[in-house]
């Protein structure tokens, strides 16, 4: 979008967007000012599609605009992906500020981005960082903690293991039984990312692209980001005929795309 004050820099963006009619717009703009005219907010939640359907979005514009922006923000087809949760991105984004929309592309690696920069941040201030170090149990010993084999004793601990690594240390706290299940019972969805490496001269017109009707669904050109000429990533997020491919016809059906 342009920089100009919101939410003028939207209407700009929307008005200058291509591959879209002008009756796909406005039935953009009344499923956009309806959510936020009910400060964004639903009175039962549902998916997606149930919500797009109520707001009598054309199939065009689900595919081209409202389908790639849920598997993007929330790695979840329509048809699973909560309303809510996506009502909540576009309030702190199209919602939001001019700068809540900019689109940000980091020119570091992920763990550069932020692991490394906390592990940073807390042995500046006297704290530890212990790698290679899997903690395996946690057990409540009076007023503190238990932790890992070794059981030293800690104050407080923060358990901020993904879900389905959880269990493995909650599972010794009765009273945290009911939430290891719910944990547990977790539906995942993937994400795929091919790295596809041409010749230096090969570039795309800018640092991402988006697809429709396709396998791949976005498109970015590392040279941009991470001075690496040539390296294009194609990324596919959540369930879809593609897991149905084997690796290698994968990696032949997006090359070709």
């Amino acid at each position: 979008c342009p920089a100009l004050p919101a939410p003028l820099h939207l209407v700009a963006g929307l008005l200058s967007a291509s591959g879209l009619g002008l009756r796909a717009r406005w039935r953009l703009i009344r499923a956009v000012q309806s959510a936020r005219a009910a400060n964004w907010k639903l009175v039962q939640d549902c998916t997606v599609a149930d919500w797009l359907a109520s707001q009598a979005q054309p199939a065009g514009l689900i595919a081209r605009f409202w389908q790639p922006l849920t598997v993007a923000a929330l790695n979840t087809p329509i048809e699973k992906a909560s309303a809510q949760v996506l009502l909540n991105v576009l309030r702190d984004s199209l919602g939001g500020t001019r700068a809540a929309s900019d689109l940000l592309f980091p020119k570091v690696d992920f763990s550069e981005l932020f692991p490394l920069a906390a592990a940073r941040f807390i042995s500046d201030r006297g704290g530890a960082v212990r790698l290679g170090s899997m903690v395996k149990s946690l057990r409540q010993a009076g007023t503190g903690w238990l932790v890992g084999a070794d059981s030293e004793w800690f104050d407080a601990v923060v358990c901020a293991l993904p879900p389905h690594r959880a269990g493995m240390v909650l599972r010794d706290l009765p009273e945290l039984t009911a939430l290891a299940q719910q944990l547990e019972a977790w539906e995942y969805q993937p994400i795929v990312t091919l790295y596809l490496q041409y010749p230096p001269e090969v570039r795309l017109p800018c640092p991402m692209v988006g697809l429709s009707g396709s396998l791949a669904q976005w498109v970015f050109d590392r040279n941009y980001s991470h001075a690496t000429p040539g390296l294009i990533a194609v990324v596919i997020s959540a369930e879809g005929q593609h897991m149905q491919l084997t690796r290698e016809a994968l990696m032949s059906a997006i090359e070709a795309e």
